[in-house]
């Protein structure tokens, strides 16, 4: 009877046993990530832009600047949730600020709406 003893691999360099990836490249990105992060700032800021022009451009309407403002913040929400391993808590924080800017949004629009009726009334 022989004896053999089993045979234990020693780690090549750069790697650690039971981890499963390199230690050189470990700070490397991932393309998803970074997709993910770049197509987000581009979404906010392309409806940033057009929300704000429309904000600026109807300066008395406060329809138009609740509303306005309220889609501007769920775009971020939205943006915000495509980041990989950003914290969700911050993300449902922003879901009441939506709600509230939503019903203030309809609060200004019936007000414009009670106005537009007395002044053909009156008319």
């Amino acid at each position: 009877m022989s004896s053999t003893l089993p045979v234990v691999e020693e780690p090549r360099k750069g790697r650690q046993p039971g981890l499963g990836y390199n230690v050189g490249n470990m700070f490397a990105f991932d393309n998803n990530i970074i997709r993910g992060v770049f197509g987000a700032l581009s979404m906010v800021l392309f409806y940033g832009f057009s929300f704000w022009r429309i904000f600026r451009s109807n300066p008395k309407n406060k329809v138009i600047e609740c509303g306005s403002l309220t889609i501007m913040v769920f775009v971020v929400m939205l943006a915000l949730s495509r980041v990989p391993n950003f914290p969700i808590d911050f993300i449902a924080w922003l879901g009441p600020l939506v709600f509230l800017l939503c019903m203030l949004t309809m609060v200004f629009l019936v007000m414009q709406g009670y106005r537009a009726l007395r002044r053909r009334k009156t008319d």
